[in-house]
């Protein structure tokens, strides 16, 4: 199995149509309303997690994952984002596969000229595996979506506190663009913007997955504000050795220019 993430680009023809030509299921969670089935076909993935509500560009290459893609997009567009344990494996059975992952919408797809697809997948809520439905020709499984646990009301602080340390990062991050810490500015949600920091930072993967996998909110931001800190300081560290590299190679300029200028006044007199 290859599944690579690709950057889609904004010229690229929306094939998909605007409805599922399949009937759609509602349910319940909680109380809550998800507009997750209460199966769906599973996509594996390596070293890569999907949250609820983030972008995930995807290419897919194997004959079995382009049919359960063909699959989705006949039924409802939805399908379960399940990352492998090992990214080793190679022909993926249900074992291999976390017990959590990220239910999710086919936003966009396109195949290419070698029948390889490119996806643009967004997340729609955090998933448990609860049942193997099937296994050939892709993985099916029967889902129970999850939602956030704990309480939000004591959490402004440390909310503040992790908004003004992503502002840091961002800001020194050469590949961060600016308007994510704006968006970050404007969420209220911890569970939120943990996963929108997960998403943008270049955290291992094994965080990741542990950050999917936290629903207790409070803890979620506690994990992330360490990952977090952790990359800052990184950044911190590239920053100040730029700096005396570019300190070093000013005094080397200063001292070639007053060399050769010396050079010079001692050639004129002579």
């Amino acid at each position: 199995m290859k599944i690579n993430p690709e950057k889609l680009e904004e010229e690229i023809e929306l094939i998909i149509p605007e409805e599922g030509m399949g009937e759609k299921e509602e349910r319940k969670e909680g109380g809550k309303e998800s507009d997750l089935p209460e199966e769906l076909p599973i996509l594996p993935i390596r070293e890569s997690v999907l949250y609820p509500k983030m972008l995930l560009p995807l290419m897919v290459t194997q004959e079995r994952l382009i049919k359960l893609i063909e699959a989705a997009l006949v039924a409802n567009k939805k399908i379960g984002i399940v990352a492998l344990r090992r990214k080793e494996a190679e022909e993926v059975k249900p074992e291999d596969l976390f017990e959590i992952g990220c239910g999710a919408t086919i936003l966009k797809m396109v195949k290419m000229p070698d029948n390889s697809l490119r996806l643009l997948i967004q997340g729609s809520a955090r998933i448990r595996l609860a049942e193997i439905t099937q296994r050939e020709p892709f993985i099916r499984a029967k889902i129970v979506p999850l939602r956030d646990e704990g309480d939000k009301s004591d959490l402004q602080g440390l909310l503040a506190a992790v908004k003004g340390v992503f502002q840091k990062v961002v800001e020194m991050a050469p590949n961060l663009p600016g308007e994510l810490a704006i968006m970050a500015m404007n969420i209220e949600e911890p569970g939120a913007l943990a996963d929108l920091i997960a998403s943008t930072l270049n955290f291992p993967f094994a965080d990741k997955q542990e950050l999917l996998e936290t629903l207790n909110v409070k803890e979620r931001l506690e994990k992330a504000n360490l990952s977090l800190h952790k990359e800052l300081a990184v950044l911190e560290i590239g920053s100040k050795i730029q700096t005396q590299v570019r300190e070093g190679i000013d005094k080397s300029q200063r001292e070639y220019y007053l060399r050769e200028q010396l050079k010079a006044i001692q050639k004129e007199w002579g």
